[in-house]
């Protein structure tokens, strides 16, 4: 698991830790360490990289903790742990150890599936996942007896599609429905197609944000700049790049199969048009204030000179595969594990690692 780049210095508190290097090995009483591109600067001196360290109690970085072994070299911090030591960490970080035991299986096997593809996919690779949003979110904590007893519940179990481990992903909350993958990513897989989830629908799922225009414009820029993206445009000339913004509306396009607003048209002045995908266009703007692109109503104002506007909508997060809230209160209504994953993925089945093919 890849926790940072080596970029300027990460302090770590150790315990009793050994740490071994070209050359060197060295038994250290707990202290701080101090690791940069240079090497890892202990209290007997600069040990180069590559170096592991191991400790016996956790390495702590930050507020987070971190156990089994460290490996540092010039440009990363990997950690190494065995796999389900990793998903009890990534259940307790992505849903609440609170939760009802069969929802914390589901996202165990789930978190599982979706480590166990990236293994596969990185054996060449120095980390097989990285410790964030863009893989999954990483908190060990004591004590946290359900998702252990969910973790070993499931030991092994991953969910496969011809004898392969799926693409587990999963999002917050679907607001009522899920999304096909095509619609987000690049591949349209078999069993992450849009399917009714009327166990996300309550009022916690529905938000509201309001954006200055200007905001946006800055924010999907580089998107418009780059010449790459082919991104269809119309009109006489370019938005005026000198503090006011040159964007005078936003329009929802055409919509995906889930509902979801596949496309947004940008108005500017002078005539010029511009679209851009919705997926790019709520990162851009701000996932955690955009929460997804199941958007019910959408309207401006004018308000002290800007142009203000106005999304409401349900759910939270790109919307593919399996909805965590939903999983909770199917689990609330009696759902086992598997009756939960088969209703997010379809046409998989539960197996274990060694019927992978």
């Amino acid at each position: 698991m890849l926790i940072a780049e080596n970029h300027g210095q990460t302090r770590v508190r150790a315990g009793y830790a050994d740490i071994q290097a070209r050359g060197v090995s060295l038994s250290l009483p707990p202290a701080e360490l101090v690791i940069s591109p240079e090497g890892v600067h202990t209290p007997r001196g600069l040990v180069p990289l590559p170096a592991l360290i191991r400790c016996t109690e956790p390495l702590i970085i930050g507020s987070a903790r971190y156990h089994g072994t460290l490996l540092v070299t010039p440009e990363h911090l990997v950690n190494f742990i065995p796999l389900d030591l990793y998903v009890a960490g990534v259940v307790a970080a992505e849903v609440s150890p609170d939760w009802p035991l069969e929802a914390l299986k589901a996202q165990a096997v789930v978190s599982r599936t979706f480590a166990y593809r990236k293994m596969l996919a990185a054996r060449e690779q120095p980390y097989d996942v990285r410790d964030t949003v863009m893989d999954q979110r990483f908190l060990l904590s004591n004590p946290r007896p359900a998702v252990d007893q969910a973790v070993r519940g499931t030991q092994d179990q991953v969910i496969l599609y011809q004898s392969r481990p799926i693409e587990a992903f999963f999002h917050s909350c679907s607001g009522g429905r899920t999304e096909r993958s095509g619609s987000v990513f690049q591949a349209d897989l078999p069993y992450l197609q849009s399917v009714p989830d009327p166990f996300c629908t309550d009022e916690r799922s529905a938000w509201s944000v309001t954006f200055d225009l200007a905001r946006v414009e800055r924010a999907v820029a580089s998107f418009l700049e780059n010449p790459g993206n082919q991104v269809p445009r119309s009109g006489g000339r370019d938005a005026p790049a000198d503090g006011r913004s040159g964007l005078q509306e936003v329009r929802m396009g055409r919509r995906t199969s889930s509902g979801r607003v596949g496309e947004f048209v940008l108005l500017f002045a002078g005539g010029e048009q511009a679209t851009v995908p919705g997926n790019r266009f709520r990162l851009a703007v701000g996932p955690r204030e955009m929460k997804s692109l199941l958007i019910t109503r959408m309207s401006h104002e004018r308000r002290d000179g800007r142009v203000l506007v106005t999304f409401q909508g349900r759910g939270y997060g790109h919307g593919v595969g399996m909805s965590q809230w939903g999983a909770y209160h199917m689990a609330v209504r009696g759902y086992d594990y598997r009756r939960i994953i088969a209703h997010y993925y379809r046409g998989v089945r539960i197996g274990y690692t060694w019927d992978i093919r």
